[in-house]
């Protein structure tokens, strides 16, 4: 380690390069410190290219590939369905149907409060609804009664001016 990074320091970048372990291709054995190689490239070698260099990159690449798949699944699972779940209420309530409740109120993210306040919204338009077609009902029982006893005093005054035209006729 120290000593082989103290000597590339020290010389030029173009014209050498440090292997570990066992190197393959062109370049010259200068010094060995451990599993490390100092190594003077021929013309036009740059640095080269070792079999352990291209495992760490694959275990890299791997390494990579499966984070990235864990972030996925942690992103589909915390985020993108419970979003879908909303979504799918937020029109299941706009097409006047009573939504069922959301799950995910007890999480104690950002989700959790969205999903809390779409409850609690759903409930009060819900309340609302009910209300409005409770004062609807009411407003149309008291029309009826109302045409009922239009309709009862209607025949009551048409009774009575009957009458009254009997007794017109009987008295003359």
């Amino acid at each position: 380690g120290q000593v082989v990074a103290n000597i590339r320091e020290m010389l030029p970048a173009y014209s050498w390069s440090v292997a570990r372990g066992d190197h393959e291709g062109p370049g010259e054995v200068v010094a060995r410190k451990g599993d490390y190689v100092l190594l003077r490239a021929g013309t036009g070698a740059g640095v080269l290219p070792t079999r352990w260099l291209t495992s760490l990159l694959l275990a890299v690449a791997c390494g990579t590939a499966l984070l990235l798949l864990v972030v996925y699944g942690l992103l589909l699972r915390l985020v993108l369905r419970p979003v879908e779940n909303l979504v799918a209420a937020s029109r299941t309530l706009s097409s006047g149907a009573t939504p069922q409740k959301v799950g995910g109120e007890a999480r104690a993210d950002e989700i959790g409060e969205l999903v809390g306040a779409f409850n609690r919204m759903a409930a009060e338009i819900a309340s609302s609804r009910e209300e409005m077609e409770r004062r609807v009902e009411k407003a149309v029982a008291e029309r009826e009664g109302a045409r009922r006893r239009l309709a009862l005093e209607q025949r009551l005054s048409a009774t009575g001016r009957l009458a009254a035209g009997v007794a017109h006729e009987i008295a003359n």
